[in-house]
Parts: structure tokens; sequence; C-alpha cells
């Protein structure tokens, strides 16, 4: 009969232990899973993350090349802009200079400023102003305020 229940008491404890490793079992292949699961989406986002660096890459090569090519075009035009407005120079008629005597400064007026400030002496508005010269009301605006500060224009 002892032998019996020891026998029992061994089976039982043989069940247990089979329950025990099969849940540990289970738990740990569970672990198992989600740490594959996890190394996959690391994985993923590598190889995302190393797309869009290169793509990045990629990127700022074409800007770097489009910002040389621009470089280029702009010094090459800023030539060109350059011998033309040396040649024009060289043709252009001055505009008369008035010496200020307070200041010693050279000060210019083009008629295009005079015929502005000469609509606005006598007592137009810079709507039309603009409208008489075919100029925006900003643009007017500009000329006039930078006239006064410069020549002391009022």
């Amino acid at each position: 009969m002892l032998e019996m229940l020891i026998t029992c008491i061994g089976l039982i404890c043989i069940v247990f232990s089979i329950m025990y490793i099969y849940f540990f079992s289970k738990k740990e292949k569970d672990i198992y899973d989600e740490l594959i699961y996890i190394y996959n989406n690391i994985r993923d986002y590598y190889v995302a993350i190393e797309s869009t660096v290169s793509d990045f890459e990629q990127l700022i090569d074409s800007s770097l090349d489009k910002l040389e090519y621009y470089e280029k075009k702009v010094s090459s035009n800023n030539l060109d802009r350059n011998e033309s407005f040396n040649r024009l120079n060289s043709k252009r008629v001055e505009n008369p200079i008035i010496i200020d005597s307070k200041l010693k400064t050279k000060k210019s007026i083009s008629e295009f400023d005079k015929n502005i400030l000469e609509l606005k002496n006598k007592g137009y508005s810079f709507e039309e102003i603009a409208k008489k010269l075919n100029m925006g009301i900003r643009e007017v605006e500009i000329i006039i305020k930078l006239q006064e500060k410069l020549y002391k224009i009022k």
C-alpha cells in the first residue's frame, strides 16, 4: 500500500512537473516569439531608415548640383550684367548733380523722381500718382519716403 501511495505521489509529481515545464516552455516560447517579432520590426525599420538616408543623400547631392549650376548661372549673368552696365554707363548722360553745402555731399535726383515729387507737391495721393505714372502704390510710397529722407524734401 505504501508503494502504491509513493507511486501515486510520484505520478502526481511527474504530472505537475510536466505541467510546470509545459507552462514555462509556453511562456518562454511566447517571449521568444515576441523577441523575434521585435527583431523583425527593428530590421524593417533599419531597412526603411537606410532607404530614407540614401534618398536624402541623393536629394542633397542633387540640391548641391543645382546650387552649383545656379551659382555658375548667376556668376555668368553678373558678368554679363556688369559688362552691360559698364557699356551703359559709358554711354549714359549723367543726371545733374546738386551739392548740398551743409553736408558737402553730392545728390542726384532723376527726372522720374522729380515727376513723383511734383505730383505729390501738387496734392495728388499715392494712388493717383501711381495711376498717372503706371506704377504700384507701394513703389510710389517708397520713392517718396526715400526722396524725403535722402534729399530732405518735404
